[in-house]
């Protein structure tokens, strides 16, 4: 079972007629870039989330970086972040010149432990970037309470669709950020990412950084930027796929029930969903003991899995002149030590579901 592509194979067969109209649509018109498809889009995506703005960028990776800069943070300032995400998220703080500020995670949802922020705030923190890990959201309420004025923004790659008392991923903070890479909740054909906010002023400085910091007149430039622009044609996939992700998000979180129950009881760890919270489950992670002998047992049974990730962000050679050692964050290292994820995705069978429980079980019991 190779997760990603069992996935996007299922997921893509019912609806690809629809995407192919829908793209078809975009090469009639010749508008492959700031075109309908992509008005429509942002325009969708927004009353989804339920926030004002929402603006297509290239990659999830440049949401970050351009939601950075429209704060004007840069060398000398310091963003406070988690080890449990992809590079993508400390990357875009390195990218602007400030330094990162890592905290760890509370032990049951991986989530950016709120009672850990307090102590890293110094005058220098221009930022919290929270990770909405494996499609749950982080405790953004809790962070707010301690950080005051310092904006919030969310990595919310993982996580479209996932909310917190009932208030959508990315409308939590002062800016939220996506990724709609192929394997994501909402993914594209290609790749792609969204900045959203309900700010008007930062909107509009993050279309000009987005465009190469044009003002509302082409050619008259107001800042730097860079060049990042979700396509049409990816626009118009997404577009689609919009309709179905709610539908997606329950089947896997149906499947998560099916696991759920069958590990009761067991030396298996599960991801615990926390309190207020829908998640939408990019990713289900279980917590074992001889992770690296559990996944050769699963590959031989022709079940693919993943860790995500092993190595902690504070732990990266990448990162190593910050200066932190193996046990600055136990939460953080237990989850990358343990941590799998196991095949979820919303069409899988039951008989599915049961070889790869079984499979688990018979290992680890």
């Amino acid at each position: 079972m190779d997760i990603p592509l069992v996935n996007l194979a299922c997921q893509l067969k019912p609806i690809r007629e629809e995407i192919e109209d829908a793209v078809r649509k975009v090469y009639d018109t010749c508008s492959f870039l700031r075109g309908p498809a992509v008005m429509d889009f942002q325009t969708a995506a927004a009353n989804y989330l339920g926030i004002c703005h929402a603006i297509g960028c290239g990659t999830g990776s440049d949401a970050l970086y351009i939601a950075l800069l429209s704060l004007g943070i840069g060398p000398g300032d310091e963003v406070i972040t988690v080890p449990n995400t992809y590079i993508a998220t400390p990357e875009a703080i390195r990218r602007t010149g400030a330094s990162i500020v890592f905290c760890d995670i509370e032990p049951n949802g991986f989530t950016m432990n709120p009672a850990k922020v307090k102590a890293l705030i110094s005058q220098k923190t221009k930022a919290i970037l929270p990770v909405h890990i494996y499609g749950q959201c982080a405790q953004v309420e809790m962070i707010k309470r301690v950080a005051g004025d310092i904006p919030i923004i969310e990595d919310a790659a993982q996580a479209w669709g996932a909310s917190r008392y009932g208030a959508k991923a990315g409308s939590l903070g002062n800016i939220g950020c996506f990724s709609f890479y192929p394997t994501k909740p909402l993914g594209a054909h290609g790749d792609g990412g969204m900045v959203v906010t309900n700010d008007d002023r930062l909107s509009e400085i993050m279309l000009s950084i987005s465009r190469h910091g044009e003002s509302k007149v082409r050619y008259y430039n107001d800042r730097n930027g860079l060049n990042s622009s979700l396509d049409s044609v990816q626009a118009a996939t997404l577009g689609v796929k919009l309709k179905y992700v709610d539908a997606w998000n329950k089947g896997r979180a149906e499947v998560v029930q099916y696991y759920t129950e069958r590990f009761a009881g067991s030396p298996i760890g599960v991801t615990k969903v926390l309190s207020g919270n829908i998640h939408v489950w990019h990713h289900f992670i279980i917590l074992v003991e001889r992770v690296n002998d559990l996944i050769e047992h699963l590959n031989k049974k022709g079940i693919e899995c993943g860790r995500y990730y092993p190595l902690p962000q504070h732990l990266q050679t990448c990162y190593r002149e910050i200066g932190h050692q193996v046990g600055d964050f136990l939460a953080t290292e237990r989850v990358c030590n343990m941590g799998l994820s196991i095949p979820c995705w919303p069409e899988m069978t039951q008989a599915q579901r049961k070889q790869v429980a079984d499979e688990v079980l018979a290992f680890c019991c």
